[in-house]
């Protein structure tokens, strides 16, 4: 799998690798190397990652949300982290959070940390971003009401998308970043049993490795 130094899309990626047992590498590119060749011309046009290389199929797929179907749909065939296809309501369910992930709580915060960083003085950027992101943490606080997991009773890689991006929220948001305890209750409360999971803590440390240092 192609990474990058910081930055959670990779490592949602990683968290179905490690709740399937399915071995994977990681290869980190500087920022800077993935907006040329040989980057854009053997990996990803787009300048991003992640990308899958899969030597076991020969596959080669950018973008993260693909990559975690192609994923469940190669490796996950005990649906341990997903729904089968003839479980249409549960499958259906697992997409919808995905996409709420990938399309704004992704989204959301990476456009707040970059015009913190690059345009402070855009409060309505800041804003519209800030409650963007708060938004989405609305949502799964509703969605989490009488539940435990947000899909058929279990974790499923709808609820494990979104924990890279939470583990980073308080670094984007800064002394803005908002009490999950006191604020959204549920969430905290799935969040954390989340972050106990051994996949959780193996991402987390492998991640790690690859911050640079400062």
């Amino acid at each position: 799998m192609q990474s990058k130094p910081i930055g959670p899309n990779p490592w949602k990626v990683a968290l179905i690798f490690e709740e399937l047992s399915v071995p994977y590498t990681v290869k980190v590119w500087d920022t800077q190397d993935q907006k040329k060749p040989p980057f854009t011309t053997t990996l990803n046009p787009n300048g991003l990652t992640p990308v899958l290389e899969d030597p076991n199929t020969g596959v080669k797929i950018y973008e993260s949300g693909a990559i975690i179907d192609y994923v469940l749909f190669t490796y996950d065939k005990e649906y341990k982290v997903s729904f089968p296809v003839s479980d249409a309501q549960n499958r259906g369910l697992m997409m919808q959070f995905s996409f709420l992930q990938a399309t704004m709580q992704g989204p959301a915060l990476s456009n707040h940390f970059y015009f913190v960083r690059t345009d402070p003085s855009n409060s309505v950027a800041k804003k519209r971003f800030f409650d963007q992101s708060m938004t989405v943490l609305s949502v799964l606080e509703s969605e989490l009401q009488g539940k435990e997991y947000l899909v058929g009773g279990k974790c499923s890689a709808a609820d494990l998308v979104f924990v890279p991006y939470l583990q980073s929220m308080s670094r984007i948001l800064g002394e803005d970043s908002p009490d999950l305890a006191e604020k959204y209750p549920l969430v905290n409360t799935w969040y954390e049993k989340l972050l106990t999971r051994e996949s959780v803590k193996a991402v987390g440390e492998e991640r790690a490795k690859h911050v640079p240092k400062v």
